[in-house]
């Protein structure tokens, strides 16, 4: 299980650092969240990093 969480863990964080890093350049980034301002992909971005964190913390990642 712990595995797993692990994973899923490095997958959210990874995809929030896509959001927070390259979402102004990547047209596709724009076309899922439609026409909506970069403060609001940045928030979105900095909340699945945090979930990210949180789920390889609780995976055992950090110990």
């Amino acid at each position: 299980m712990e595995q797993y969480l692990l994973w899923i863990g490095i997958l959210i964080f990874s995809l929030g650092l896509i959001l927070v890093i390259v979402g102004r350049s990547w047209v596709i980034v724009r076309f899922i969240f439609g026409d909506r301002s970069m403060i609001w992909q940045y928030t979105i971005g900095f909340i699945l990093v945090l979930i990210g964190v949180f789920i390889l913390y609780m995976s055992g990642a950090f110990s």
